[in-house]
């Protein structure tokens, strides 16, 4: 139908060795769509240089948001990504071991930051 858009693609992500599983867009980074489900990947710069959030893509393909990500073809050929400047193209499984549970006080501060930047 004209006006009608198409519905968004989505993968479903899980984050091992926790278990924990979320979907992701195909729009969004990996580490975006994680952050929204509740989950927090280690992580910095968000823009693909400081390495912080690199992690191991146990099965699954990505696509990377920009050019130049601070990666080597070695490390990516051996399996390792950067989720914050990698958005899924299938179903993703990813070993990050230090990945945890937004809590109260991550939500807090998230607000906080949010706030701040209005003034």
């Amino acid at each position: 139908m004209p006006g009608m858009s198409k519905p968004p693609v989505v993968f479903p992500i899980r984050i091992e060795p926790a278990g924990w599983a979320f979907d992701a867009r195909a729009d969004e980074t990996v580490l975006d769509a994680a952050r929204a489900a509740g989950y927090l990947l280690p992580s910095s710069c968000r823009n693909g240089t400081c390495r912080t959030c690199l992690c191991k893509l146990a099965s699954g393909a990505v696509r990377y948001t920009i050019e130049w990500p601070g990666i080597t073809t070695d490390e990516s050929d051996d399996g390792w990504i950067l989720p914050c400047v990698a958005a899924a193209e299938s179903a993703l499984v990813l070993d990050v071991p230090y990945a945890r549970l937004k809590s109260e006080i991550d939500l807090l501060l998230e607000q906080a930051k949010k706030r701040a930047r209005r003034f």
